[in-house]
């Protein structure tokens, strides 16, 4: 359904309105008023459709908790704890009377990145950027002269290595397997997890042969647990999730050295290997983005993810048009 409307001229008995006692010169206070929110409303109002689902939260909650997300750096976890603290906070998202619980539930936040996408986004920065231009901010002239880069958004995995991407296959493999009570003819599992330790002895040896001797031990534990599922499977129907796993690990079972693109995480297939020239650290795995802020007084134009790890030549007259 729409969102809520937000409606603080009444509240409950048992509640107390602090709007009348903050500070008015507070700056969220002052930011609050330069935002064009119902404008934001209108805009996002049209995602939703009518009487159907339950009510969605209201729009100036949401865009409010993302401002304050990258304001702060905050996680989505972490912004809707502290929003409960905070009466600015709790002002600042149109609330006007204390709220003592959470607002939304964390991971709310990221179906409504999803139901935004990258042009509601972009709404959200557009307003950001015209809030600095009226309260002087930024002048308008400085909207002339930018800056553009690119720079490696990390994902949480670990340092990829072969040995390591078939031993995690052959669990998962045989964690689905249990699922769909399904009995391998062999696990691999006390055998795999051997030859993971041996391998990682020898290499800290410099014993490389012999490394490389147990990592394809690995890789043919790992093809005939797969082999083996396949054919016990056969007949049945994988649901979703299931099938993109078993499709991720034959991609890490069939990749060669020089392959492109490479899978280097199980959880995170998508994640690419991306190389800045930078001392401490010559490889980065994760998202590549583009950043386009204004030379004089820093303020982000424009904010992006960029796919297949493009060269920056190639992506920088898009970035400046957009921005």
């Amino acid at each position: 359904m729409k969102p809520i409307k937000l409606d603080n001229q009444q509240g409950p008995l048992s509640k107390s309105r602090f709007s009348d006692e903050l500070n008015p010169d507070h700056p969220l206070i002052q930011l609050s008023k330069l935002i064009e929110w119902k404008q934001l409303e209108e805009e996002f109002d049209k995602l939703f459709v009518e009487k159907i689902g339950q009510p969605a939260k209201p729009v100036k909650l949401v865009v409010g908790l993302f401002i304050l997300q990258h304001m702060y750096g905050l996680s989505d976890k972490n912004v809707v704890y502290r929003w409960v603290e905070n009466p600015y906070w709790q002002y600042f998202c149109g609330y006007g009377f204390w709220h003592h619980a959470l607002p939304i539930h964390p991971t709310s936040l990221i179906k409504w990145r999803h139901r935004l996408g990258e042009a509601g986004l972009s709404k959200i920065l557009q307003g950001t950027i015209a809030a600095a231009v009226l309260t002087g901010a930024v002048k308008k002239r400085s909207l002339k002269k930018v800056i553009a880069d690119t720079t490696v958004m990390p994902k949480a995995i670990a340092f990829p290595t072969d040995a390591k991407l078939y031993f995690k296959s052959i669990q998962v493999i045989v964690k689905m397997a249990d699922n769909c009570q399904i009995t391998l003819r062999q696990t691999y599992k006390k055998l795999a997890k051997t030859a993971l330790c041996m391998r990682a002895r020898y290499a800290h040896a410099r014993q490389l042969k012999r490394a490389k001797r147990e990592e394809k031990r690995l890789h043919n534990y790992l093809g005939r647990v797969i082999r083996d599922f396949e054919r016990k499977i056969e007949g049945q129907n994988l649901d979703q999730e299931s099938a993109f796993l078993l499709d991720t690990i034959k991609r890490i079972f069939n990749q060669k050295r020089n392959d492109s693109p490479k899978v280097y995480s199980l959880h995170e297939p998508h994640v690419e290997c991306i190389a800045k020239g930078k001392v401490e650290k010559k490889y980065e795995f994760g998202r590549k983005a583009s950043l386009v802020i204004t030379h004089q007084e820093g303020l982000a134009l424009d904010l992006r993810a960029i796919h297949d790890n493009p060269y920056d030549g190639h992506t920088l007259e898009e970035a400046i048009k957009k921005a």
